[in-house]
């Protein structure tokens, strides 16, 4: 009795906003109840438990208070407490074994181990002793494994056993048969077979077949005539004369005031656009056939995605029946599962649409037979090496004002429009040639005479004016002409004229040159963004993944809802799409800044481009 009155005594002069001294009275009250006989243990035990009732508000912060009060437990032992939390979390049922994340979760429970911690991670108490202060580690301060994160690995599938479906209608496609392709072929079939590029060739092989008729302008002019002539003279005697001339005429222009020099010069440097134009066409024809065959991988990844959103919907499907027949589902849960499998489904028939869609736009592309589906020869996605990302764009932008042909082309066209000023005025100009013919004349004549009484005869004396016999001569000229046309001022028009061309030639160059400055700058924007998007989708794919098993082991263990596990996997497969669309991003914006710099090609291409 003393002792449970002293307890009782210290109860009230103690405060009891100290968990820790409740603990120990409580401790104490029930040690001395113990020890009492009969009734008064009865009713002391009464009240301990009404005033444990009375202070049940306090337990959380006893808890909390025991658990930081303990003492730390060893690292070996926090180890074995996660690794059999994770193996009890392992080893609950799953839908779908596919479904289970490709990556290892971080442990947490270790980061506030003596392993793991900084040397920082203690420090002293109120009593001198140490303590432990837990270490997290967020992955998101770590550095991105990009290597693995740009690669989406799909399983494959037979694209041929797809739709067939029974639950709905098979869709009967164009294709006749399935044509595999690697990126290598695209790019050699480019070169040999790509329509855009023959006909930017012909228009070279035009430019050429203009600037040497241009060059022909220097050779001296031929020319031949021949001509025969018959005269019958009325006049006493009646004279006939037949006559054959033959004239070979060589002429030579020694000045036109400098319209052959200039009209060959500016076809020259027309010719040479052209050829930085055909250049142009080139690599603009393998930028179009590289993205073609990156957006037909893509869409091919996003067949696979929806056949796998189709798999785990049926399995949503069955899982919900099998709940409903035991008694621990409901109808609205098969009715959700079902409706979602049928939006899979019609998603599936739309995305097969797109890849063929796709593929005929590469056959096109390439001047292949359309009956062809082309499909890629890789089952998986990944980034590809074509730009240094560690490369300063100041070296990008030199690459690009050497190697850019566009900026060539409308330089040449610039020259070509100043030469065109020049030919404008060469017809103010006097021009001066020289000539050499030959002339070869044959004449007979025939002269009838008659008389009356006296006699008639033939004679050989030719009438007047008609010489007959044969005459040979050379001759050898010097000319020289000058008359403006309408007093020269249809040439001074033509050079204003001409001139505003040569300015706005010179206008056009400029804005070229500012065009692939703000191009490469935009390129080399959108590719550092587009790898930091594949690691951002990355996480999402992760989490995700992690979100879809979680949600369907709280659906087969009773304490998730059917609705959850269904936003679980949109976002799943919305978070594959993202990755997906990010690696594509990034392999289309390296070969938009190669083509912008003026160095894409076929090597390029496949091996990346290193300067």
């Amino acid at each position: 009795m003393s002792r449970l009155s002293a307890v009782k005594d210290s109860s009230r002069t103690r405060s009891l906003a100290n968990p820790k001294e409740f603990g120990l009275i409580l401790s104490g009250r029930l040690q001395g109840s113990a020890c009492l006989k009969g009734g008064v243990a009865r009713r002391s035990l009464v009240a301990v438990l009404g005033l444990a009732l009375c202070l049940l508000p306090y337990a959380p912060a006893v808890s909390q208070v025991q658990q930081s009060s303990a003492p730390p437990a060893p690292a070996a032992a926090q180890q074995s407490s996660a690794g059999a939390a994770n193996q009890q979390a392992d080893s609950l049922p799953e839908a779908n074994p596919s479904l289970r994340p490709a990556f290892q979760p971080i442990d947490l429970s270790q980061a506030g181990s003596s392993a793991s911690a900084p040397a920082d991670s203690t420090a002293a108490g109120a009593d001198g002793t140490a303590i432990n202060k837990p270490t997290f580690i967020d992955p998101l301060d770590a550095p991105p494994d990009h290597e693995k994160n740009s690669t989406l690995s799909m399983s494959p599938l037979r694209l041929g056993a797809l739709i067939q479906i029974q639950s709905m209608r098979p869709l009967q496609l164009d294709a006749s048969y399935n044509e595999p392709i690697a990126l290598a072929d695209v790019l050699e079939y480019t070169y040999r077979k790509s329509l855009p590029i023959k006909i930017a060739r012909e228009s070279v092989v035009f430019q050429e077949a203009q600037f040497a008729g241009q060059l022909a302008n220097f050779l001296p002019n031929f020319a031949m005539s021949m001509t025969a002539t018959r005269a019958h003279v009325f006049t006493k005697p009646v004279t006939n004369s037949t006559s054959f001339v033959f004239v070979p005429r060589l002429t030579y222009p020694i000045f036109l005031g400098g319209a052959n020099v200039y009209s060959a010069l500016s076809q020259y440097y027309r010719m040479k656009g052209w050829r930085e134009t055909f250049k142009s066409n080139v690599n603009d024809a393998l930028l179009s056939a590289f993205t073609t065959f990156t957006n037909l991988s893509l869409n091919h990844a996003l067949l696979k995605i929806r056949a796998k959103a189709v798999e785990v919907s049926t399995a949503q499907v069955q899982l919900n029946k099998q709940l409903l027949a035991s008694g621990v589902g409901t109808r609205f849960a098969v009715l959700q599962s079902e409706s979602q499998l049928a939006s899979d489904k019609q998603a599936l028939l739309a995305q097969q649409i797109a890849t063929r869609q796709s593929s005929l736009l590469l056959g096109y592309a390439l001047d292949m037979p359309m009956a062809a589906n082309l499909i890629p020869d890789k089952e998986y996605l990944s980034e590809f090496k074509l730009v240094d990302p560690r490369a300063p764009i100041e070296l990008h932008l030199q690459t690009a004002l050497r190697s850019r042909p566009e900026l060539r082309q409308y330089e040449f066209f610039r020259f070509a429009a100043a030469r065109n000023v020049q030919q404008a005025a060469t017809s103010l100009y006097p021009s001066f040639s020289w000539s050499n013919s030959y002339t070869s004349s044959n004449t007979a004549t025939h002269v009838h005479t008659s008389g009356n009484g006296a006699g008639g005869g033939n004679g050989t004396v030719a009438g007047a004016g008609i010489f007959g016999g044969l005459f040979q001569t050379e001759q050898n000229s010097l000319s020289l002409n000058w008359g403006p046309a309408n007093l020269g001022f249809s040439a001074v028009a033509n050079i204003v004229g001409a001139r505003a061309l040569s300015r706005q030639a010179l206008l056009q160059a400029n804005q070229e040159l500012q065009l692939v400055r703000e191009q490469v700058r935009s390129d080399y924007v959108a590719l550092m963004s587009a790898r930091e998007q594949i690691d951002t989708a990355a996480y999402g794919v992760q989490s995700s993944a992690e979100a879809l098993r979680l949600a369907d082991l709280r659906l087969r263990t009773g304490n998730g809802t059917n609705l959850e596990l269904i936003q679980a996997e949109r976002d799943y497969i919305n978070a594959l799409y993202t990755q997906a669309q990010a690696i594509i991003a990034s392999n289309n914006a390296q070969a938009q800044l190669l083509h912008d710099m003026g160095v894409i090609s076929k090597a390029t291409l496949l091996q990346g481009y290193r300067p």
